[in-house]
């Protein structure tokens, strides 16, 4: 439990810093990889392993969670693919592509993520209720 809890957390940073801190992070880069894109595909990975520790065996919200994970995997190096370098600059059809990429890899981790956590909760609630 208190993997899930730090991957989640690490989740939770990683999407705060992705919100808040766009202005401060532009500006650093890991060998030319800005290092808001590092921290966002950590942020997704992190999320997707959390939702993937949060779902019950064999279940939808496991499937899902394991197809987030993937799709998070490989965000970083397809993005770094379609953009041809590593300072992530897009034009044409490959930002198109990559815009597309986008709009189903987030929507995934995102809502995988919240099923899982509030499933959690929710399951947490009723047996503490059962309990008493």
């Amino acid at each position: 439990m208190k993997l899930t809890v730090l991957l989640a957390a690490i989740a939770i940073a990683s999407f705060g810093a992705l919100i808040f801190g766009p202005e401060y992070f532009v500006r650093y880069r890991i060998g030319g990889l800005p290092i808001l894109n590092a921290i966002t595909a950590i942020g997704l990975c992190t999320a997707s392993a959390a939702a993937i520790r949060l779902s019950p065996g064999g279940s939808i919200l496991q499937a899902l969670s394991v197809a987030a994970l993937v799709a998070s995997i490989l965000w970083l190096p397809l993005s770094i693919g379609l953009a041809g370098n590593l300072r992530l600059n897009f034009s044409g059809v490959r930002g198109d592509t990559w815009i597309w990429m986008n709009f189903f890899t987030f929507p995934i981790v995102l809502i995988t993520f919240a099923w899982a956590l509030l499933r959690s909760a929710l399951v947490h609630v009723t047996s503490r209720r059962k309990r008493l």
